[in-house]
């Protein structure tokens, strides 16, 4: 893990080190936490997302039913272009 930590710290470029990082499992817990704790002591700015995936996913799923929006999907293989 600390092999792990170095080499992240050595590739993060300053204005990513200087975003925050946002964590999230699948519900949001002990995991999550423990890790958040560890990268924010060395030095990146971490927030866990409240419930984890499971709890987003409910959200974003009870949001769209409410209010129906156009939701674009862009899948692919890795390497396919999707971000061009």
């Amino acid at each position: 893990l600390a092999t792990l930590l170095r080499q992240a710290g050595e590739n993060v470029d300053s204005e990513a080190h200087e975003a925050k990082l946002l964590l999230y499992c699948k519900r949001g817990g002990m995991r999550s936490q423990s890790m958040a704790k560890l990268l924010s002591r060395h030095g990146l700015d971490v927030m866990v997302l409240t419930g984890g995936y499971k709890a987003f996913r409910t959200w974003a799923e009870q949001t769209l039913r409410e209010k129906p929006q156009k939701v674009c999907v862009i899948a692919g293989a890795t390497g396919s272009g999707k971000t061009d």
